[in-house]
């Protein structure tokens, strides 16, 4: 979202909006990426595009377009997005790495990062919501479209299943709630001191910003 870095723009629009959504090259970097590089990884996104934009979820070769992503890194993605209602989510913060093809060579959807306008620290977007899909409260015009992927994703049984089994997994482990709230807990233990310094130092609580 910050336009800082070389890369290339989809040949399609995000989810409800007309805007094109725009791809960025981090790593390797503008300076250090070659062209060879830049054709191979845009040809990449753009035949998995294709097969999720189809009504078949087969690209023109006949491929699933999950045989171009590395499909549990995009079901935990949604999960953990939702489950914190990220407002950043899909549309600005959102990396994504492909191993060499020796390694899998799949897209992932992967590292997570950028939650401190999550769990309802925004007013906007439906942050402030405990109900509801991120994804698609934070829909619609603007200059930054999430891609259409997870939408178009939701409408087929191998994804939806996918998830559903991921949910039903996760909250018999690290999302059952007794589990969430006992690391809210720790986690307030193991701050008070520093919070309290923290506020000294910037005393914003209560403040809007």
């Amino acid at each position: 979202d910050k336009g800082v870095y070389d890369g290339w723009t989809s040949q399609y629009p995000g989810y409800a909006s007309s805007a094109l959504v725009d791809f960025q090259f981090y790593y390797p970097d503008e300076v250090n990426i070659v062209a060879q590089q830049k054709a191979y990884i845009q040809a990449y996104v753009d035949s998995f595009e294709n097969a999720v934009v189809s009504p078949s979820f087969l690209d023109s070769a006949g491929n699933h377009y999950s045989e171009f992503i590395d499909l549990r890194s995009f079901v935990d993605n949604f999960l953990l997005n939702e489950l914190s209602k990220n407002v950043d989510a899909y549309r600005l913060s959102a990396y994504f790495y492909k191993d060499r093809d020796s390694l899998g060579g799949k897209i992932t959807a992967s590292p997570f990062w950028d939650f401190n306008l999550a769990f309802a620290n925004a007013d906007y977007c439906g942050g402030e919501d405990s109900t509801g899909w991120e994804y698609y409260q934070c829909a619609g015009p603007g200059p930054f479209p999430s891609p259409f992927w997870w939408d178009a994703m939701l409408g087929d049984t191998m994804f939806v299943n996918a998830l559903r089994c991921r949910w039903d997994s996760l909250r018999q482990t690290i999302f059952h709630a007794d589990t969430i709230n006992a690391y809210i807990d720790s986690m307030e233990t193991y701050l008070m001191e520093s919070q309290t310094r923290n506020f000294l130092r910037w005393p914003v609580m209560g403040i809007y910003l």
